[in-house]
């Protein structure tokens, strides 16, 4: 009877020995790791505030905003290796997906973004429109300075004129003078001589 139950016992540990073998090595094989990397947000120059999303397939595995320099530390939790979809977005330029990315711990992952002109087509509009207020006042200030010009002139034509007109008006008034008292010499010569 020992032997029937040590042989029962030594069945059922052969059997369950390989299913504990499988489980332990199912469960103590961690297909998944923690990966840190990279990405770097290029346009013209380095992009400040860009937003960088990382999904698998339609599940977003993380996300990070650029800093100064362009770049967004990201860290993907449980991750299995496979490739991944970056996504980024910032304003001014155009919205950027990359499939199918590989990625490493530790890698730099440079992306360039193509800008949209929006910023830069205002600017350059502004500072059109600013050179254009400038010259316009400029044309305006100039010829209101003409303008100036031409009443100063012409007021002093106009004095000169009044000048004049006085002066002939003074020798007008000096000549009907002399013509009324001649005439008033004629007429008391006239009257003597009826005498």
């Amino acid at each position: 009877m020992k032997q029937s139950i040590l042989i029962a016992l030594f069945t059922i540990q052969i059997i369950s020995t390989p299913a504990l073998i499988f489980a332990w090595d199912n469960n103590s094989i961690d297909h998944t790791e923690e990966l840190s990397f990279t990405v770097n947000v290029q346009g013209e120059k380095a992009v400040e505030g860009a937003s960088v999303s990382v999904y698998d397939g339609n599940t977003i595995l993380a996300f990070g905003k650029s800093n100064a320099q362009g770049n967004a530390q990201i860290t993907l939790k449980n991750f299995t290796g496979t490739s991944v979809t970056i996504k980024v977005r910032a304003a001014g330029f155009k919205y950027l997906v990359q499939e199918n990315v590989s990625v490493s711990k530790g890698q730099t992952i440079r992306i360039t973004l193509t800008s949209l002109n929006i910023g830069l087509e205002t600017k350059d509009q502004a500072k059109n429109e600013i050179e254009k207020r400038k010259a316009d006042f400029e044309t305006e200030k100039l010829k209101s300075e003409q303008k100036s010009e031409d009443l100063k002139k012409e007021t002093s034509t106009i004095n000169k004129k009044t000048e004049d007109l006085h002066k002939d008006v003074e020798k007008e008034e000096s000549t009907i003078k002399d013509l009324n008292e001649q005439t008033a010499e004629e007429l008391k010569k006239a009257e003597e001589l009826k005498k």
